[in-house]
């Protein structure tokens, strides 16, 4: 199979495993939503909150070290440097979460203090003890996303969704709360790291043992170590630290808010945009260390093109189709997360974009030069975020993250092309945003014209595709070479002949 077919199997693979994750959350926040009320959804973000972070500081670097230094090894010629990566990252991992898990159990009374909770630290020690076998599976699923094993990803994360979507609406329909919700979160994360142990074990089966070269060592240690402290700026700029600041000067509520706005628009904006980069990302790590500028370039162009081309429809649809969403989703209770979620849908979709732009850097051992910039992207959103979210709360929470996110992704193309010479797309861009205006004006007349919000809702649904199809073809956005590609890919899944 071409690298183009296998980069197109490898993303189908993870679109389907990104849908089942983020189908399961989604599900999971709301039957949360609707069985607790605001007040104590708000404390549950709180709690997931912290998870978030644990797993963040101790894994994401670890997790994606793994995948780029086992991808960067040819199945054939590197058993002996792919099984000493693997065993090294988890091992690390382990280490690093136990700790940083101990750490926020010794935090938790000052943190319930700290959000308005006093009392109720117990729950917040619960949460670290969820984040533990969350984060040991991040460096077990890295290593099988470095190995390109895909495939198997799908049916594990079918049955983390399912565990955690069960196991919660098992507790609430017994009348169990919050606390209860934090176990069957480590219970569930528990059962999942023991099935990708297991499924990591077969894929590597064969590899000799072998200690890591104290050189490689260095660099994955020096590469994670970047990274990590990349993904904690992350956590202030692209993910939920105004669910800390609402959380200190805001009312419960207003975190249920914010964090339903941000769920639906993480849920919706992330399966696809995370499977395109997941599966290019390793064939990236691979042109880099080979010198292969030619397909880099074209990589590159691709990821953009094609991130560009899933947000748009999703962020246009679902800020004209906010209201009756929430409304028929969650409860007239949570009407107050229409407008964030109408924001914040641009703003996760800008920030998916910048996938394209983090990825290639990333490949190219730029980690340092990320840190910088999100540093300073991390600065100016806290700096907003504490002088707006007292005075304006839940509005100043959403102008806080749009801005930041939306003037990170319009400087990055610059930034990689100056630092990497890669050519940034912009044409190709203008073409698939000119093809969310039909889409826009289609919805816009259904909400107007149709009476009920779930009617308006499914109609809408129906239309949605049919709209942007037509604009896509209206502006030519799709280019032919990639047609084919998806052509031979619906082929495959259905059975067809390619000819």
């Amino acid at each position: 199979m071409s690298r183009a077919g296998r980069v197109a199997r490898n993303a189908g693979f993870n679109v389907l495993t990104g849908v089942v994750t983020s189908v399961a959350l989604f599900a999971t926040g709301v039957l949360v939503a609707r069985a607790l009320g605001p007040d104590d959804t708000g404390v549950y973000n709180l709690l997931t909150f912290s998870v978030v972070v644990v797993v963040t500081l101790a894994s994401s670097g670890l997790g994606i070290a793994a995948s780029k230094y086992v991808g960067q090894f040819d199945a054939a010629e590197g058993e002996a440097q792919v099984a000493a990566v693997i065993r090294f990252a988890i091992r690390a991992c382990a280490v690093a979460t136990i700790a940083l898990a101990g750490l926020l159990a010794s935090a938790a009374p000052g943190l319930a203090s700290l959000f308005g909770q006093p009392g109720e630290g117990a729950l917040f020690a619960l949460a670290a003890l969820a984040a533990v076998p969350l984060a040991l599976r991040r460096a077990v699923e890295g290593s099988l996303q470095g190995l390109q094993r895909q495939a198997v990803l799908l049916p594990l994360a079918l049955a983390q969704g399912l565990g955690l979507l069960g196991g919660s609406a098992a507790v609430l329909a017994a009348g169990g709360g919050l606390a209860a919700l934090m176990l069957v979160q480590f219970g569930v994360g528990l059962a999942v790291v023991g099935l990708f142990t297991v499924a990591l074990r077969q894929a590597t089966r064969r590899s000799p043992a072998a200690p890591l070269p104290r050189p490689l060592r260095s660099r994955m240690m020096s590469y994670a170590g970047s990274v990590t402290a990349l993904s904690a700026l992350d956590i202030v700029v692209w993910q939920r630290s105004e669910i800390v600041l609402l959380g200190i000067f805001a009312a419960s509520e207003e975190v249920a808010y914010y964090s339903i706005a941000f769920a639906v628009a993480d849920a919706v904006q992330q399966a696809v945009p995370q499977a395109i980069q997941t599966a290019l990302f390793p064939t990236q790590s691979r042109a880099v260390e080979t010198g292969d500028r030619v397909y880099l370039q074209q990589a590159y162009e691709t990821s953009v093109r094609l991130l560009v081309l899933v947000t748009v429809p999703v962020a246009v649809a679902g800020s004209v189709l906010a209201a009756p969403l929430i409304v028929t989703v969650y409860g007239e209770a949570y009407a107050e997360a229409v407008l964030p979620l109408q924001v914040l849908l641009f703003s996760a979709g800008a920030g998916r974009v910048g996938y394209a732009f983090s990825s290639v850097l990333y490949a190219a051992d730029r980690e340092r030069l990320m840190l910088k910039l999100t540093g300073v992207w991390a600065v100016l959103n806290l700096g907003l975020g504490i002088v707006l979210v007292p005075a304006l709360g839940l509005v100043g929470a959403v102008i806080a993250n749009a801005s930041v996110q939306v003037l990170a992704v319009v400087v990055a193309p610059f930034v990689v092309r100056r630092k990497m010479g890669l050519r940034f797309p912009f044409a190709d861009v203008l073409r698939v945003l000119a093809a969310g205006v039909p889409l826009a004006l289609v919805l816009a007349a259904v909400v107007a014209v149709v009476d009920g919000d779930l009617l308006a809702l499914g109609v809408g649904s129906l239309l949605a595709l049919p709209a942007y199809v037509a604009g896509l073809a209206l502006t030519r956005a799709v280019p032919p070479a990639e047609r084919a590609v998806l052509r031979e890919q619906v082929q495959r899944l259905t059975g067809r002949p390619s000819g």
